[in-house]
């Protein structure tokens, strides 16, 4: 068990810290740069293709006597496992607005944000999960929490309110920190916004009357939430670039590092269904920490991003903020969490500290 705690926290920091660094990296490039949207778009139908593919091998090596009670064929299979319930499938369509709307604000966000300060900042999601929580779920936060949350407060802004012009790292490409910051908190209320939507609209009501019917597979989710996503991600990208997509085409930029990105970014939910079978909130936090630590030591050493005393003090309040807000209660017990319950966000979305979604019908998706 320690073997595969250690294991699956070098899999969190590997994950939290790759991503995001190819991501800055393949926006400060020269030369045409690739569509942020036709990217996003790609990472839908990677993943759609992918956890389709994954059910086509379920039911090919499923056993024979499962096999003959069950549909004769893989459509029928399909049918079964994904479109059981369709006024539940469409319900996706609200989620994959808001992962593609997010999705499209983080690319805008890393092409004008340094890594480091892009991973701390993007800790604000915590505090609009909470906020969103409050005000919707009308739950309450314990002191503990609040104080973790003002503190995060804190050291976002003081890593908002360094030297920018001075200790911004140099890029091919033109940037605006403000205009980053402004995208990766819209991505923070989008990622706040969606885990309480999910218990809100999609979680199954439970008790006398309603029929017990067995909820989809991880993978039959991620079918329903890409099909939806990468649909309104290809409206998108017409809609928000459709100009230059016909100048220039649909896949300009592109590289075998926007390819790697891509591919990276679509692979990121399927490395949560094997974290949270180990990951505890702890182990979250502590690889949070250490993935920004990461970042920062490979921008300062390959992006030329100069570290000031502010961003120091911003990054230990946020690592302190981290830590408080995931450490749970002495005498609570932690509750069992199926792999079905993980939130299919972004890279950055599965080191969340403290915020999974406990849904009672396991109904909550992963990206």
């Amino acid at each position: 068990m320690i073997a595969a705690k250690h294991a699956v926290l070098v899999l969190l920091v590997a994950q939290n810290t790759c991503l995001v660094l190819l991501m800055r990296y393949s926006r400060t490039l020269p030369g045409v740069m690739y569509l942020g949207s036709t990217a996003v778009c790609c990472d839908e139908l990677l993943k759609l293709v992918t956890c389709s593919l994954i059910l086509l091998a379920q039911y090919l090596l499923a056993p024979a006597d499962l096999l003959s009670a069950g549909p004769s064929s893989f459509a029928g299979y399909l049918k079964q496992e994904v479109f059981a319930e369709p006024k539940e499938v469409l319900k996706m369509g609200g989620l994959a607005l808001l992962y593609t709307v997010q999705k499209n604000l983080l690319y805008k966000a890393v092409s004008n944000l340094d890594a480091a300060v892009f991973q701390i900042t993007y800790q604000a999601k915590i505090l609009t999960t909470a906020l969103f929580s409050v005000l919707l779920l009308r739950r309450s936060l314990s002191m503990r929490k609040v104080v973790a949350l003002l503190l995060l407060t804190g050291g976002v802004a003081l890593v908002q309110l360094d030297k920018v012009d001075e200790h911004a790292s140099k890029s091919s490409q033109p940037q605006n920190h403000w205009v980053g910051v402004l995208a990766v908190l819209g991505a923070c209320c989008t990622s706040g916004f969606g885990g309480v939507y999910f218990e809100m609209v999609l979680k199954r009501p439970t008790g006398a009357g309603v029929a017990a019917v067995k909820p989809p597979s991880v993978w039959a989710k991620n079918v329903q939430l890409s099909m939806f996503a990468a649909a309104i991600a290809l409206a998108t990208a017409y809609a928000k670039d459709g100009a230059e997509i016909a100048q220039r085409g649909f896949f300009q930029g592109y590289s075998p590092l926007v390819v790697g990105v891509i591919a990276l970014e679509a692979g990121g939910g399927l490395v949560v269904a094997v974290v949270i079978k180990y990951a505890d909130n702890i182990l979250k936090s502590f690889a949070t920490a250490v993935s920004i630590i990461t970042s920062t030591l490979v921008s300062m050493f390959f992006f030329d991003f100069k570290v000031s005393r502010l961003f120091v003090l911003g990054g230990l309040l946020v690592f302190v903020a981290i830590r408080l807000y995931s450490q749970e209660p002495a005498k609570a017990l932690a509750p069992k969490v199926d792999e079905s319950d993980v939130e299919l966000l972004p890279q950055q979305e599965r080191a969340r500290a403290g915020s999974v979604v406990r849904s009672n019908a396991k109904n909550e998706p992963m990206v």
